[in-house]
C-alpha cells in the first residue's frame, strides 16, 4: 500500500527513527516527491554553415566557429560555450548556496580556461581526444565571511553546480 507524507509527517517519522536510519529515510522521501526534477530542452537548427541558432526556453543563443574550424567567427565556439556554462552554473549555484548559509557575498569572478586538441575535429587524428583535457577553474568572491565559511561555500559549489557534475562525472550521453 502506497502512503503520502506531508512533510512535517514525514518529519515527526524521522525523528521516531534512530539517527543512522534519517539519511536512508530522506533520500526515500526525496525520491517519492521527485519535485527538483527538471527536464531540460534545446533546440538547435543549422543550414550549411557552422552558425548554430539555439532555442532554449524562451531564449535565443547562436554559437559559430572560428575560422580556423569553418566557421564566420559570429559567436562564441561551441567550447567556449561549454566553459561559459560552468561560469553561469557556479554564479548561479553559488549565489543560491550563499543565500542557504547567510554568506554576505559581494562579488564573485570567475576566469576559465580549457585546453583542447584540434586535431582529432579536423584531421580525426585518434591520438588526442576531442574534447578538453583540462579545465582550470578559478573562483575569487568577496565576502566578510571567515575564510573557513567560503572554502565551505566553494566546496558546496562545486558539489552542486550540475555542468560541473556533468563535467566530472560524465553523464549517459545517447546520440539518435
Amino acid at each position: 500500500m502506497e502512503r503520502h507524507y506531508s512533510l512535517a509527517s514525514f518529519l515527526t517519522v524521522c525523528l521516531q527513527i534512530r539517527k543512522k536510519d534519517l539519511a536512508d529515510g530522506l533520500s526515500r522521501f526525496m525520491l517519492q516527491e521527485r519535485k527538483t526534477m527538471a527536464k531540460i530542452t534545446v533546440l538547435a537548427t543549422a543550414t550549411n554553415t557552422t552558425k548554430t541558432t539555439i532555442t532554449a526556453g524562451k531564449h535565443s543563443i547562436i554559437i559559430d566557429e572560428p575560422p580556423l574550424f569553418g566557421g564566420a567567427d559570429e559567436a562564441p565556439s561551441p567550447v567556449e560555450m561549454y566553459l561559459a556554462s560552468i561560469a553561469g552554473c557556479i554564479n548561479a549555484a553559488g549565489q543560491w548556496i550563499a543565500k542557504e548559509m547567510n554568506m554576505d557575498l559581494q562579488k564573485i569572478d570567475i576566469s576559465i580556461e580549457g585546453e583542447v586538441d584540434g586535431s582529432k575535429f579536423l584531421k580525426n587524428n585518434d591520438t588526442f581526444r576531442a574534447g578538453f583535457s583540462e579545465i582550470v577553474t578559478r573562483v575569487r568572491i568577496v565576502s566578510d565571511s571567515e575564510p573557513s565559511v567560503q572554502e565551505a561555500w566553494l566546496q558546496q559549489v562545486r558539489e552542486r553546480c550540475p555542468v560541473i557534475d556533468n563535467t566530472e562525472n560524465g553523464t549517459k550521453f545517447i546520440m539518435k
